[in-house]
């Protein structure tokens, strides 16, 4: 299905979904975010749903979400939160950032909840070099480092690099 654009389509789409017949659809949007955002588009991620958290659930979902490794400043610390509503009418994402380069979602629940929850989110990157025509992919997030550098030690800005560069092909991989 092209362009779904309205309330009326993705309950179509969603209905089709039900039934079990794989669809393959595109839906306008910035980014995968944005599809999210919208109102007449959001049930394809799931919806969204207001929660009041308790204060015993807000303390779990903080002390679980960071496991000590100083990542806990980035979970959603308010009582009052989104939720995903339903399971997302599709698995899988793809978002068409330009011609050559796409992000693919190979999972749409955990992606929104991971939105939802601002939490770090996976995806897997491909994009074709115009010169070569050459193909690469890569698994990357939007994962920042938090702190100074000395909390995380000196590693972390080689590992930030290497997460960035192409995998080495398997001619040129290194063999133990």
């Amino acid at each position: 299905m092209d362009e779904i654009g309205t309330r009326a389509e993705v309950a179509a789409v969603s209905t089709i979904a039900q039934r079990g017949v794989a669809l393959v659809a595109s839906a306008h949007g910035v980014e995968l975010r944005s599809v999210l955002a919208n109102p007449d588009l959001n049930n394809l991620v799931g919806g969204t749903q207001k929660v009041i958290l308790s204060g015993g659930e807000l303390k779990s979902r903080i002390s679980s979400a960071g496991q000590g490794d100083g990542s806990e400043g980035s979970v959603d610390r308010r009582k009052g939160q989104s939720e995903r509503h339903r399971e997302p009418v599709f698995t899988v994402a793809i978002e068409i950032v330009d011609w050559n380069r796409w992000k693919i979602y190979k999972n749409v629940a955990e992606t929104i909840d991971a939105l939802l929850g601002h939490r770090i989110i996976e995806w897997e990157e491909r994009w074709v070099d115009q010169k070569t025509n050459d193909f690469y992919a890569r698994f990357t997030s939007n994962a920042r480092p938090t702190g100074s550098a000395s909390a995380h030690g000196k590693g972390w800005m080689k590992e930030l690099i290497r997460s960035l560069a192409p995998p080495p092909s398997s001619s040129t991989a290194k063999r133990s």
